[in-house]
């Protein structure tokens, strides 16, 4: 049996869905959200230098796509929705993490 989707799956489904849709930026955003979370769950429980590096790079490239897109969304004047995706994502980060 296979477990809950990736957000790269998520992401692929809202792409079919249309990604540059206002479903489809929210659900990018939330999966660089989750991988945020993710990183920085890694920094303060990692002790593997290797680790450590690679999260604080996945915080760093994430943060600054999120900004980015945020600042597309305004400057576009359009409003990203909330949906069932987005939600379930949230959800499955919040229990796995």
């Amino acid at each position: 049996m296979r477990g809950a989707p990736l957000p790269f799956e998520e992401a692929i489904y809202a792409k079919n869905k249309g990604l540059w849709s206002p479903f489809g930026r929210c659900v990018a955003y939330t999966a660089g959200e989750i991988d945020i979370k993710a990183a920085k769950q890694a920094l303060a429980k990692s002790r593997n230098k290797e680790v450590g590096a690679f999260a604080q790079q996945m915080v760093r490239d994430h943060t600054a796509v999120n900004k980015q897109a945020l600042a597309l969304v305004k400057k576009l004047k359009v409003t990203p929705e909330d949906n069932d995706t987005s939600r379930s994502l949230l959800k499955q980060a919040d229990e796995k993490y």
